[in-house]
């Protein structure tokens, strides 16, 4: 078992542009390994863990599964850039 992931998708680098024009705040956590997320994105004050994958029909790595099933935080699929714009607008705060 390794603990560093070997590759990335071929759409990571796009979903991690169209979060930062979004105005998001990304940390690439692809090299973690052991099923963790591929990244922790912030948007005025809240945080969401995103697993990037190429097509919906790609499934989730067993230690993915495994990670999502023990996490206590959801973690956001994210196959597009217009999909990772909308994760950031579902996240604005609401205004007081």
């Amino acid at each position: 078992m390794t603990y560093y992931a070997k590759r990335t998708d071929a759409n990571h680098k796009d979903i991690m542009a169209a979060f930062r024009s979004a105005g998001a705040t990304v940390l690439d956590l692809s090299r973690q390994g052991m099923g963790c997320p591929d990244l922790l994105i912030s948007y005025q004050g809240s945080m969401a863990l995103v697993e990037i994958k190429t097509d919906p029909k790609k499934k989730f790595t067993p230690q993915q599964e495994l990670f999502m099933t023990c996490w206590q935080a959801p973690v956001h699929r994210v196959e597009t850039s217009e999909q990772a714009e909308n994760l950031v607008k579902s996240m604005k705060r609401s205004p007081t």
